[in-house]
């Protein structure tokens, strides 16, 4: 119905058309019409073309509005590992001459905004960090369990745990 064409055209005789209206408006007793008739036509004949246009790219935006979430999915899925920092996972830690050292795989981490709480609550930053090797040198404190903070630009923060091992 929205895009469906009329088969048929109708035509009628200007001069006609213009007698009639004049007929309706002297018989309402209204003052006659001073527009040429061929003009009003024309006028309307323009205001309904650019309704129908208007229709025709109302429905084309719709129809894109609901189509677009079917195309943005799968689009997510396709670079969601090109846009996406790699997670920050603890690959290896060691002690040497009492400083812990914590070395890290992944990206975006900010070194100098890390820091420890022991379970005293006391707070201790690192000592030293290395971006090349991810690598962060935070004092050892033999005995007592140590949370970790390490944050993470534009992501949440990474929290290790260090408990104690009493054999």
């Amino acid at each position: 119905m929205l895009f469906r064409r009329k088969n048929k055209n109708y035509e009628m005789n200007m001069d006609m058309a213009n007698s009639t209206l004049q007929n309706v408006l002297t018989s309402c007793r209204q003052s006659p019409n001073i527009i040429p008739f061929q003009q009003i036509v024309e006028k309307q004949t323009v205001t309904t073309r650019i309704y129908k246009r208007l229709i025709i790219m109302v429905s084309i935006l719709l129809l894109l509005t609901f189509l677009l979430p079917l195309y943005i999915l799968p689009l997510c899925r396709m670079t969601e590992g090109y846009f996406t920092p790699a997670p920050v996972i603890l690959t290896n830690h060691y002690t040497q001459d009492d400083i812990l050292y914590l070395e890290f795989s992944g990206d975006h981490i900010q070194f100098d905004k890390a820091y420890m709480v022991t379970a005293n609550d006391e707070t201790y930053y690192p000592i030293s960090f290395d971006k090349q090797k991810k690598c962060i040198c935070f004092p050892y404190i033999e005995g007592q369990k140590i949370v970790f903070h390490i944050p993470v630009k534009n992501s949440q923060e990474v929290q290790l745990l260090l408990t104690p091992v009493y054999e």
